[in-house]
């Protein structure tokens, strides 16, 4: 943006504003190259440091960041040529040499601009509005159900050792119940075994008793028809004692088989109760943990719950500074475009109007470059050294002035100035009393 410092017209019309008279300057006109001068005097004048101070160059500039306010990706495409370029300038309400006050109108914006740019900021207060209230729906559910779980790890808490004896003990029966089953196979195995041990010493008789009777067949066999009766007796009881040996024969070999089948199943029991003592102390460890879990739980379930409830109000937080922010910036542009106009934010005598009906105003460009008056309380009357204001030139932060020597060159010398009350500034050092300074004419 230019930035356009004409001293000359503004620092006449602020002199004539202060009522200060100007200090005797001579009616010779010079020319010093392109440029044309005035001679004046440095000389001591009663100044007042309170009246008018501060006197200086202002650039009255857009201050609303529309681009920044508005949200783009929310924009529609008939909209974004407004949103992105800013204000669009109706009407220049002030012009040069116009002394303007805090609050005076500089522009009007086209109420197309204006409608469409606040009609955005106000769609992102309302969006911002809706998300603080679906925040708090959601902070109302959350909050439920985590007081539901500050709840459960409470109670889960006060009946955790009670809980965990339990399961314990049912852990215990299921021990003595597998070593129960261990005991009934062996009960079972010797058992079958005392009566395998019978059933092997009645066989052993009736083997006995079968040998017997065979000798006694056989020794009655050459005599069989002289005396039948004691053959046929004989062989009666050796078949009798035939038929007991098979029979106890196989009850034996019976026994035997339930036997190793009894001792496969007890040797499954003995695995069996073994797996279930190892799985017992696991489960019991498993058991105390989430007694000791559900206890710490309980103890610090507060201040779980407060953590689990944190990042919501940091939600809800943050949403609410952005719908704040998003009013705020509404309330800004409608204070900055009060009735489609804007208005200066300081005082001051119009330099320069930078804008033209037509432009389009975005942040920071330059409305009117002004000379400002910025009122102070009275201050002390005193009498110093100074030219007029409009003799000083400066580059930086370092003042000069343009003094014609004896010989009629033109210099410049670097001073060092005081205040000031709009029309004259203090010399405080670089020039005396009588040098002859050039002031730049109208």
């Amino acid at each position: 943006m230019k930035k356009i410092y004409f001293m000359t017209a503004a620092a006449s019309v602020a002199a004539a504003a202060a009522g200060t008279a100007v200090i005797l300057v001579s009616a010779r006109t010079k020319s010093d190259t392109d440029m044309r001068y005035q001679e004046a005097v440095v000389e001591y004048k009663t100044l007042s440091d309170g009246k008018l101070q501060a006197r200086g160059v202002i650039e009255q500039k857009f201050d609303s960041d529309i681009s920044a306010l508005v949200n783009v990706e929310g924009v529609q495409d008939s909209q974004m040529d407004s949103a992105l370029l800013g204000l669009q300038v109706s009407e220049v309400l002030v012009s040069a040499g116009q002394q303007v006050k805090r609050g005076t109108p500089l522009f009007r914006a086209t109420p197309d601009s204006v409608d469409t740019v606040r009609s955005i900021l106000q769609k992102e207060a309302v969006d911002a509005a809706r998300n603080c209230s679906a925040l708090r729906d959601l902070q109302k559910q959350t909050r439920l159900l985590v007081a539901q779980q500050y709840d459960s790890a409470v109670m889960d808490g006060r009946y955790a050792d009670m809980l965990c004896a339990e399961q314990c003990a049912e852990l215990e029966r299921r021990a003595d119940d597998a070593k129960t089953a261990v005991e009934d196979k062996q009960n079972q195995i010797n058992e079958n075994l005392l009566e395998l041990a019978q059933a092997q010493q009645e066989l052993a008789k009736a083997q006995k008793f079968l040998r017997e009777a065979q000798a006694a067949v056989s020794e009655s066999y050459d005599n069989r028809y002289d005396n039948a009766y004691y053959y046929t007796v004989y062989e009666n009881t050796r078949e009798s004692a035939l038929n007991m040996t098979g029979q106890l024969q196989e009850k034996v070999k019976s026994l035997t088989e339930k036997n190793e089948q009894l001792l496969y199943e007890a040797d499954e029991a003995v695995r069996t109760y073994h797996q279930v003592l190892l799985d017992t102390e696991k489960e019991k460890l498993a058991a105390r943990m989430d007694c000791d879990m559900a206890a710490c739980h309980s103890e610090t379930a507060q201040q779980w719950r407060e953590v689990q409830t944190a990042y919501l109000e940091n939600d809800l937080q943050d949403a609410q500074d952005d719908y704040l922010s998003k009013l705020q910036n509404l309330r800004a542009f409608d204070a900055e475009t009060a009735r489609g106009r804007v208005v200066s934010d300081s005082s001051g005598t119009v330099a320069e109007v930078v804008i033209a009906p037509g432009d389009c105003v975005q942040q920071n460009d330059t409305i009117v470059i002004m000379y400002g008056r910025e009122r102070t309380d009275a201050g002390e009357e005193k009498a110093v050294l100074c030219v007029p204001e409009k003799a000083v030139f400066r580059e930086g932060d370092r003042a000069y002035v343009r003094l014609r020597t004896e010989d009629g060159n033109v210099v410049e010398r670097a001073v060092r100035t005081g205040f000031t009350d709009g029309a004259h500034t203090e010399i405080v050092e670089g020039a005396s009393a009588g040098d002859v300074v050039l002031v730049a004419a109208q």
